[in-house]
């Protein structure tokens, strides 16, 4: 085995001893529910409602006033983080929606930002953020101290290519960098290598109009936002399409479980839950006039998190199901 092979295979040894930890410690953690992407069918009980517990902004204190809150993300710990386009900022928040601290300011420097956009975690709870103004993904660790910046990946023959405005990014199971990147897809591996692209263009071809939002499943499954054709593409770790379907406006998805997709719909002044295969499972909206919701989240305890771009704020909301049918 060559020297980069042997590294390569130390790597995702480690890192897999990395996520499973994690994941064992979001599962046990004391929020009286297992993690759901391995155990159980969540779209088995029905949504009955949602309810309302909290809400911050437009000041979150320490002098910060949200302009235009566009994304939210949690990590495994249950960190939240909101991306804010108005104030070229990110901000850590903790589960009670307090800011811990920020980072960001107009700019192309380390830590700076354009517009930034979209943002994922990984194992080891570094966070990225897409920032499409200066076409790149900037990779903060979890206290939101500059980490790396990756303006570009690498072929196979080594060749480099650049983001071309990346709105959003997920990480895989495997640590895998998906990029929305335009009207394509890309699959990057922990290497900086390009493993997979979905255009309609590509090898594994999927006529995606503007990806502006990705979500990974802990078991491998994609769910990308197309704004561009106002679809959900739901696809493998592979590139393999399981179901595509019309959603009308769209700016995020965010998965619950392994099988319910929550969207946002900011022209709707929705938010709305589907099952994998494109079935409507609830539909709600914030009465308050001027709501835009731009982004949806699930937070450590099962709640919705709701970023909303109109109204200036953060949003929990209670999820009330019903039991399954537990009869033969």
């Amino acid at each position: 085995m060559s020297p980069t092979a042997r590294l390569k295979s130390a790597f995702h040894i480690s890192s897999n001893l990395i996520i499973f930890l994690l994941l064992l410690l979001t599962a046990c953690a004391g929020t009286g529910r297992l993690n759901r992407d391995y155990a159980g069918n969540i779209a088995d009980e029905k949504i009955l409602n949602v309810h309302s517990v909290e809400s911050v902004g437009p000041s979150m204190g320490d002098e910060i006033n949200l302009m235009k809150p566009f994304d939210i993300t949690v990590n495994p710990l249950g960190d939240i983080y909101v991306s804010d386009n108005g104030l070229n900022m990110v901000l850590k928040l903790n589960e009670e929606l307090e800011v811990i601290s920020y980072e960001g300011g107009i700019g192309g420097g380390l830590g700076d930002f354009n517009r930034p956009a979209g943002m994922a975690c990984d194992a080891a709870l570094n966070l990225y953020v897409a920032d499409p103004g200066n076409n790149r993904i900037q990779i903060l660790d979890r206290n939101l101290r500059q980490a790396t910046v990756r303006t570009e990946y690498f072929g196979n023959d080594g060749s480099a290519s650049k983001f071309s405005r990346p709105e959003d990014v997920a990480i895989d199971f495997e640590g895998n960098m998906w990029v929305a990147d335009d009207d394509r897809v890309l699959k990057i591996n922990p290497f900086n290598e390009i493993e997979l692209e979905l255009s309609y263009s590509s090898p594994v071809g999927l006529n995606i109009g503007k990806a502006v939002s990705i979500a990974a499943t802990g078991t491998g499954i994609i769910a990308i936002g197309d704004s561009g054709n106002k679809k959900v593409f739901v696809v493998s770790s592979y590139g393999n399409l399981i179901s595509e379907f019309q959603v009308g406006s769209i700016s995020s998805v965010a998965w619950e479980g392994k099988d319910i997709i929550w969207i946002s719909s900011p022209i709707n002044e929705r938010i709305s839950a589907y099952d994998i295969y494109g079935n409507r499972l609830f539909s709600f909206a914030d009465k308050s006039p001027g709501t835009r919701p731009m982004s949806v989240a699930v937070d450590k305890r099962g709640m919705l998190l709701v970023a909303d771009a109109g109204l200036k704020k953060i949003s929990r909301y209670e999820i009330l199901r019903s039991l399954p049918d537990q009869s033969e």
